[in-house]
């Protein structure tokens, strides 16, 4: 099976993770495990089909993108990114900033979580996006009341 898998793969595998060992360095010594959570489901994640984040490092959500051009992030990178801090309607994992890591480049960018929210044109704080997100996805729930 591993002679199926190119040479060019295995590459630009093993180059990813000799970036990230210098790029989440600093993190990884600041964190510890047990403040650490891999895929992490948020309270509003089933009202949105299962939604799932990649990280949550102490009180950062991050997310991680292997772009070939890392210049031209999507916009919808970034509206994931502020959906999945706003499904933690009870505030469980207490996120204070979310950020980005390019695998390809290396690359660490981290906002404030109101900042961030900010930069995305909301102009209300996070706990009341939060909640008028999860009064908005209960009322078109199918089993919600009419």
């Amino acid at each position: 099976m591993l002679a199926q898998v190119p040479d060019y793969m295995v590459d630009d595998l093993t180059a990813q993770v000799r970036l990230a060992q210098d790029a989440l360095g600093e993190l990884r010594a600041s964190t510890e495990a047990e403040e650490c959570y891999s895929g992490p489901v948020f309270a509003g994640s089933r009202a949105v089909g299962g939604a799932d984040a990649d990280l949550i490092a102490g009180q950062l959500l991050l997310d991680f993108k292997a772009l070939k051009d890392p210049v031209r992030l999507p916009p919808a990178a970034a509206y994931q990114l502020a959906g999945y801090a706003l499904l933690d309607f009870e505030d469980l994992y207490r996120l204070e900033r979310v950020g980005l890591y390019l695998t390809r480049s290396g690359q660490l960018i981290t906002w404030g979580l109101g900042e961030f929210a900010g930069l995305l044109g909301a102009q209300i704080p996070v706990p009341e996006l939060r909640t008028e997100l999860s009064d908005r996805l209960a009322s078109e729930a199918p089993d919600a009341e009419a």
